[in-house]
């Protein structure tokens, strides 16, 4: 028979370790949950794609050499832009773009110098999500502001279809 102190550090070890399972569960569920929420519309009435210059987004604004009466998308030139006008394309590449915030990625640099936009248009609501793959980040923009503090990571699977559909359109991708 065991002594009731050997009893009692085996129910607190036991317990201890129930509640790190659980509590694993939980941030495991909660980064799902958030990775999985992004708040892009389905169905959209209105999908956009921008190639914007995002290299030049740390330099001050007479420095980067942004010729008057270019548009602007959060503080970065654009080079061009085109509506995905097609049901089943629209699908395709929210499918893409989703998966790709669900999946993240498991190193993610500091750069943030994006190149594609993503514009999903709802009900006269926009939901913007602006991606730099170089280090595999992004952010969303609700009717122009911000939505997060951090820039959470993303895949790279979605970075080819959405290349394809601004190159068949003839805009280019910041270098």
């Amino acid at each position: 028979m065991e002594n009731p102190e050997e009893i009692d550090v085996r129910r607190k070890q036991l317990l201890f370790a129930a509640g790190l399972a659980l509590l694993s569960l939980g941030l495991g569920l909660g980064m799902h949950f958030w990775n999985g929420r992004t708040g892009i519309p389905d169905d959209p009435d209105e999908l956009i794609l921008f190639s914007v210059d995002g290299t030049k987004s740390d330099r001050e604004p007479e420095e980067r050499g942004t010729p008057n009466g270019q548009e602007m998308l959060y503080e970065y030139p654009v080079l061009g832009k085109v509506s995905v006008t097609d049901p089943p394309r629209q699908r395709e590449v929210l499918a893409v773009v989703r998966a790709d915030i669900r999946a993240g990625a498991p190193d993610q640099n500091k750069c943030f110098w994006p190149r594609h936009v993503l514009r999903v248009v709802k009900d006269g609501h926009s939901t913007d999500v602006m991606i730099c793959f170089q280090c595999r980040g992004y952010m969303i923009y609700r009717d122009g502001r911000r939505t997060m503090g951090s820039t959470p990571s993303i895949g790279k699977e979605s970075e080819p279809v959405l290349s394809k559909i601004l190159a068949d359109a003839g805009i280019p991708l910041a270098p």
